[in-house]
């Protein structure tokens, strides 16, 4: 115990020492992205939404194709082209055949979908030739993020302006159900078994769980352990790869709380088991290829505590960029060693991408 104790006074020293000092590597603006919100993997290509918040420029909001094999060798050259949108562009997802992107537009309270047979030259798939832009899948009100079926069929979009979940048929591209929850819906995710769809709310600190198969409302519960109690801001959600664990990134406390799948939907206030300390706001989280590590970024922070999920405790902090907002991991790009891990995060605050190496913990670099 006295053991496990230090380890933890340790790991949150080096959690402070991290959000105090920033490498130089990550000062500066970025110069190429602008607000980088999302990042989807197809291959060897990552596709990265920015927002452009400030509608700087000519306001325009853009996807960046970067080639992630390049990346691991010359950071300065592997943004290979970028497709430009409306700004306040949210979250991206890419169909399970890689062929289609699909992309939260809040302006326009759509989902727009983008063709990626030419992955380099992804093109916009217009619905509706007759109205005026390229026409999406209409949804609530400002979409912003979204999650997808294995058989790639359904899409289940969390619409923060509206508080509701929207079921849409992807084989006919229509919105099949609104199940309204509460405004400030924030992160949505489905089970590894694909049963329910659990939604985390920024203003409500609750998490809400849906029948996937009917976008019914099952149950919500309260992110608490103990007098750990959340005062709201939940952002984001993973789960092990069995699906018995369920993980959301909570503000206030600041940390990441793990809940108990199997109570769900009849126990689901006893559900949260354990309760880890993490950095300033944490913000998006997500688990490692392998299942055995849970990324948690650190908004405000600017770090990332990697947590150990057999033990459910951090065992390593790592600096990242200016408001590091959303991560994804991926491999075999390397043909000697497919299995080789790595991870791109999107920094919101400067303007860029940070590349890691999963194996070692090591920083790459920042893109551009």
């Amino acid at each position: 115990m006295a053991g496990r104790l230090a380890r933890l006074i340790i790991i949150l020293l080096a959690i402070w020492a991290a959000s105090c000092a920033t490498p130089p590597s990550f000062q500066g603006e970025g110069g190429i992205l602008d607000n980088p919100v999302s990042v989807a993997i197809s291959g060897r290509y990552g596709y990265v939404t920015n927002a452009n918040f400030d509608q700087s420029g000519e306001g325009r909001g853009f996807i960046a194709v970067v080639d992630l094999w390049r990346a691991l060798s010359n950071r300065k050259d592997c943004i290979v082209n970028w497709v430009f949108t409306d700004p306040f562009i949210a979250d991206i997802k890419i169909s399970p055949d890689g062929k289609t992107a699909y992309i939260a537009n809040r302006d326009r309270s759509q989902i727009q979908l983008m063709d990626l047979h030419d992955p380099v030259h992804p093109k916009f798939i217009d619905l509706d030739p007759q109205k005026p832009g390229f026409q999406g899948i209409r949804t609530g009100i400002q979409p912003v993020t979204m999650t997808i079926n294995r058989a790639g069929t359904r899409m289940y979009v969390a619409d923060v302006g509206s508080g509701d979940i929207a079921m849409v048929d992807l084989e006919e591209n229509y919105v099949i159900r609104h199940t309204h929850i509460a405004s400030g819906v924030s992160e949505i995710a489905l089970d590894p078994q694909e049963q329910y769809c659990y939604i985390t709310n920024k203003r409500m600190g609750t998490i809400s769980v849906l029948d996937a198969s009917t976008n019914e409302f099952v149950t919500s519960f309260t992110p608490s352990k103990g007098k750990r109690r959340s005062h709201g801001d939940i952002r984001g959600i993973a789960f092990s790869k069995d699906g018995t664990v369920g993980y959301a990134g909570v503000r206030g406390p600041d940390g990441v709380l793990a809940f108990d799948t199997s109570k769900i939907p009849v126990y689901a206030e006893d559900a949260p088991f354990d309760w880890i300390p993490t950095g300033i706001a944490p913000s998006g989280i997500a688990l490692s290829l392998d299942g055995t590590e849970l990324w948690c970024l650190n908004y405000q922070g600017g770090s990332i505590v990697i947590l150990d999920t057999l033990i459910n405790q951090p065992k390593f902090v790592i600096h990242a960029g200016a408001g590091p907002f959303h991560i994804v991991f991926f491999d075999h790009l390397i043909p000697e060693d497919p299995d080789h891990a790595f991870a791109l995060v999107t920094n919101f605050l400067s303007h860029n991408l940070s590349l890691y190496d999963v194996r070692t913990k090591e920083y790459i670099w920042a893109i551009p």
